[in-house]
């Protein structure tokens, strides 16, 4: 009686492109996984019609002196080999998913550009070293230059309105934003990147964040603020995010007669647009601050238990980075 072949178990979709990027027999350079980490940069030496990159190993320590940035994005869901797309790395090649691969085609890159890109910097079929490197994903965020959000490409019919909205003045006020401007705000404030679960503390714990959809960029404060009367901006994926962390203050213009100088008025969104739109308003202007201050454990889940993630575990290892100033890394 001929036995029937054991036939090997298939790949989830959900890890299909690791497991075929371990079969391609794709190679890491080595790292220490608790006190280094790799960074992606442009090869010296590209070859034509493709993506080429190589990595940077830095040590932890170094980090802070390290000037890099690191990539805040939604890996996507895959249904078969169809829907991975080729770069090279180190000249293997090595297969991404949609949207990284739509960020990797459109954001440029000069020779020194560093980049943290969790899909690609850590062994993601190397469970020991995918372990260890979660637990420092506080400190590559917090140290890094600037966080990039990637909302991936605009679809055609948002494309002017997009376009419309970031060629405004930073400083217009949301009344002054017309229909086609006020369209691509609600859906850059809608777009499912927001629901995600580590996107909380990329997004908390950094220095610096630009949202990027296609090629045009947008401060984050655009997502934070309060809308023009008749809105529901406010309750917006986006802004509940967002607004968690990034405060304003109303600052008296540095050399101004105001009897404040020197000072801050810590006022809500609508009381501060009322003070800028008085007869005074030259003598006053809007910061910005970061709140540093630990959360609860408790309270990250109240506010927070309702995004999304492939994984269930995902949601706790998402929030611990939050529970402190330092998230247990010195």
């Amino acid at each position: 009686m001929v036995q029937p072949q054991r036939q090997r178990p298939r790949a989830s979709s959900f890890d299909l492109d690791r497991s075929l990027n371990r079969e391609s027999g794709f190679t890491y350079p080595p790292i220490n996984p608790v006190t280094e980490v790799r960074l992606l940069k442009p090869s010296q030496h590209p070859s034509e019609k493709r993506l080429d990159f190589d990595f940077e190993v830095v040590p932890l320590k170094n980090l802070s002196t390290t000037k890099y940035n690191a990539l805040s994005y939604t890996w996507g869901r895959i249904s078969s080999a169809s829907d991975l797309h080729t770069i090279h790395i180190a000249n293997q090649p090595f297969l991404i998913r949609k949207n990284l691969f739509d960020f990797l085609t459109t954001s440029p890159f000069t020779d020194d550009t560093l980049f943290f890109i969790d899909a690609l910097c850590i062994n993601q079929f190397h469970d020991p070293e995918r372990q260890s490197q979660v637990q420092l994903m506080t400190a590559i965020y917090r140290r890094a230059a600037s966080v990039l959000a990637w909302l991936g490409p605009p679809p055609p019919d948002k494309l002017p309105a997009i376009q419309s909205l970031a060629s405004a003045s930073p400083s217009a006020s949301p009344a002054s934003w017309t229909p086609s401007q006020l369209d691509a705000h609600r859906y850059l404030s809608h777009h499912p990147y927001w629901t995600r679960v580590w996107v909380l503390q990329e997004i908390l714990l950094a220095s610096s964040v630009t949202v990027r959809c296609g090629v045009f960029d947008f401060p984050l404060r655009v997502f934070a603020g309060c809308a023009p009367s008749g809105s529901n901006w406010r309750g917006t994926p986006a802004s509940m995010l967002t607004t968690y962390r990034l405060r304003t203050l109303l600052r008296p213009v540095p050399g101004g007669l105001d009897p404040l100088a020197g000072g801050a008025e810590v006022l809500g969104m609508g009381e501060m647009l009322s003070k800028l739109r008085s007869p005074a308003s030259s003598k006053f202007q809007i910061q910005e601050y970061q709140s540093a201050l630990p959360d609860t454990l408790a309270e990250i889940f109240t506010r927070y238990g309702h995004l999304e993630c492939e994984d269930a575990r995902d949601k706790l290892y998402g929030f611990l980075g939050l529970l402190s100033v330092e998230g247990g890394v010195g």
